[in-house]
């Protein structure tokens, strides 16, 4: 049989609400020469009985079952299994545009690149909101790093006047990579924290390739589900260290892509004011601990030598992230008791908001420039 064009990874657990409108959705894609690699994480519900079925009723899906291991795990298996020339990744409770892989492989065979990125956004209710502005243009060289890599990097803050112009967010959703490129480097997904897995496989493969071609057009959309693990985040022990284990990672890959070292000690720099939201964040879910015990906690981020240093570039987070500026504001006055209670205060609000479904039209009113 001949490899497909395309192959579509879609981790599955717990999916059985979305998952037999997703692989409809996918199947109907106007390029038919695909395969869809279900892998399920261990599912307790009736996801793996959903799939099974629809795969015995058309031969381009491809359902694997695995224990629990998270999305990293599952994207890795579908990995390990895809046969297409290129290979795109898609959640369960996402939607893709009809032409999405038609158009993203014209480009990809046009352009003769490795890599391409769609323009992705939204899906709150039934109401569709883009929120990246990606140009139609090709990058080549080290032009992929300065105008595809950096602004995913810099993504939230107003730094370098050619960074408030592109706004790229960190997801794999928007990528068609051809999949001897992904083995000719051995790329995989890698988890240090949460969700940055993403993140670092997207770096890995900016940093190698030479050529990217990037659509306008808004091709896949992300579901804001308040269930998600994106909202419903657990304690994270030990994770300091986690963190900056995944910093130094970052660093590695900036280093290796040749980015300028004025960029990466900006980046340290930011990353280590993500680091001391990250610990409050954290701390407010440590149900094993009274408030004075997780403000302890937090105040070991006063230990660095960069800790002051570092708050300064506070200034330069976007208004859409006050909340940030202000947390890092008390923390550079010691105010580490006040700075936990505002993001308490902070979190309460949002969770408020994200119920009824507002709180993406606050961010989005913030975004406008």
């Amino acid at each position: 049989m001949q490899n497909p064009k395309v192959s579509v990874i879609v981790p599955v657990y717990n999916g059985e609400k979305f998952i037999r409108d997703t692989l409809q959705m996918l199947l109907r894609s106007s390029l038919y020469d695909i395969e869809i690699i279900v892998i399920d994480d261990g599912s307790e519900d009736s996801s793996i009985s959903i799939c099974k079925t629809m795969a015995e009723q058309d031969p381009r899906i491809r359902v694997y079952y695995q224990q629990n291991t998270g999305v990293f795990g599952a994207r890795n298996h579908g990995l390990q299994v895809a046969r297409g020339e290129f290979i795109c990744f898609c959640d369960q409770d996402d939607i893709v545009e009809q032409i999405a892989y038609e158009k993203m492989y014209e480009a990809a065979c046009i352009y003769d690149c490795d890599v391409v990125m769609a323009s992705t956004g939204k899906l709150v209710g039934d109401k569709k909101e883009a929120f990246e502005n990606l140009p139609d243009a090709v990058f080549e060289g080290d032009e992929v790093r300065k105008n595809c890599m950096l602004p995913i990097l810099f993504n939230g803050t107003y730094w370098y006047s050619f960074l408030n112009e592109l706004r790229l967010e960190n997801d794999i959703w928007k990528c068609m990579i051809k999949r001897k490129f992904i083995n000719k480097h051995a790329l995989v997904f890698r988890h240090f924290v949460n969700f940055e897995d993403d993140f670092l496989f997207l770096l890995d493969v900016l940093a190698r390739t030479e050529k990217v071609a990037t659509i306008s057009a808004v091709l896949y959309y992300w579901r804001i589900n308040l269930k998600s693990e994106t909202y419903n985040t657990a304690y994270v022990n030990g994770l300091y260290d986690k963190d900056i284990r995944l910093q130094k990672e970052i660093m590695n890959i900036m280093e290796n892509a040749r980015i300028d070292k004025e960029y990466i000690e900006v980046y340290e720099q930011f990353q280590n004011c993500n680091r001391y939201i990250h610990m409050i964040e954290n701390e407010c879910r440590n149900v094993q601990a009274n408030w004075l015990k997780r403000i302890d906690n937090i105040k070991i981020i006063q230990k660095e030598a960069a800790f002051f240093k570092s708050l300064h570039i506070r200034k330069k987070y976007r208004k859409n992230l006050v909340h940030r500026k202000i947390v890092l504001e008390l923390l550079a006055h010691n105010n580490f008791v006040l700075a936990y209670c505002f993001h308490v205060v902070y979190i309460m609000v949002r969770k408020f908001f994200l119920r009824f479904k507002f709180w993406t039209y606050i961010e989005n009113f913030l975004y406008k420039r």
